[in-house]
């Protein structure tokens, strides 16, 4: 499919995901029942994401961008902006290492 100028359509068939199936417009992968797509805050908690002031929300729907200040060196306190991406991951990943104390050399 090239182009459509239909955003949302019925589900006219459903299938299994290894059947055979000819003459097909298009095919969609849902989320488990159907539920929007979302990020998961507790992601930063999982990857040890300790500097940061993560938001006491549990997830952010795809598409947001939130400013999480970075709080590693509290006289230079920044933020960093992530992105809920269409297939809800954050953008950069939270595992990435953006938020870590500077270390001083002597």
């Amino acid at each position: 499919m090239e182009q459509s100028t239909i955003f949302q359509v019925n589900i006219a068939r459903q299938v299994q995901s290894n059947a055979n199936v000819g003459n097909v417009g298009a095919i969609c992968k849902l989320t488990k029942y159907c539920a929007p797509v979302v990020c998961d805050i507790g992601s930063f908690i999982q990857n040890k994401q300790i500097y940061l002031e993560v938001p006491s929300v549990k997830s952010i729907p795809s598409g947001a961008i939130i400013d999480i200040p970075c709080k590693a060196d509290p006289s230079n306190i920044f933020n960093i902006t992530y992105v809920c991406t269409s297939t809800g991951e954050f953008q950069p990943h939270p595992s990435d290492k953006h938020c870590v104390p500077t270390v001083e050399t002597g």
